[in-house]
């Protein structure tokens, strides 16, 4: 590697456009559910503040 950074088209992330490209499945989202819960249980968590 150089000093150059090369990044695969198929790898890169729009961040601009407001197409829809999918959604995460309802097993997904329990998973990431409890994590926030079993996280909310064992210590304080806060909204995060855009500015």
């Amino acid at each position: 590697m150089d000093e150059y950074n090369f990044v695969s088209a198929d790898r890169t992330y729009d961040l601009e456009s407001d197409k829809l490209i999918g959604a995460f499945s309802a097993a997904l989202l329990r998973r990431i559910a409890t994590l926030i819960k079993r996280t909310a249980a064992e210590r304080r968590i806060r909204a995060v503040r855009c500015t």
